[in-house]
């Protein structure tokens, strides 16, 4: 059943997500190490979706709307081969509000302790 969710959440966030035409939005991107070469680890973030980290590290930037990012409580890294989630605390770096032409960035390394993925030096930074 929870695999199921995981599931179901991933296909939600991925494939409907908004499209946002204006180039005033601002702009998410992914500078997690650590997955250098794993694909199935996505980076779940409220209100944005899920993120494909190794693909997020090749300089993407995904549009998001103006939000709170300081509201996000924890972030998710979902593990697509086995459809667990393990939420990671956020950092106080992250409690910043998104604006319309400004980019954020996450940061951090992925290191995996008793199976699970640990997001490690989880910071935001806003330009």
């Amino acid at each position: 059943m929870r695999s199921l969710i995981a599931m179901l959440i991933i296909a939600v966030t991925c494939f409907f997500q908004p499209t946002y035409a204006a180039s005033s939005n601002p702009q998410l991107n992914i500078k997690i190490s650590g997955v250098s070469n794993k694909h199935y680890y996505y980076l779940c973030i409220y209100g944005v979706g899920c993120l494909n980290m190794k693909t997020a590290n090749q300089g993407k930037f995904y549009p998001i709307i103006p939000m709170d990012l300081g509201n996000i409580k924890k972030l998710v890294i979902t593990d697509i081969r086995t459809m667990q989630m393990y939420p990671q605390p956020v950092n106080k770096s992250c409690n910043i509000q998104v604006k319309s032409d400004q980019k954020v960035t996450i940061s951090g390394h992925v290191t995996i302790i008793n199976n699970s993925p640990v997001l490690d030096q989880l910071n935001c930074s806003l330009v």
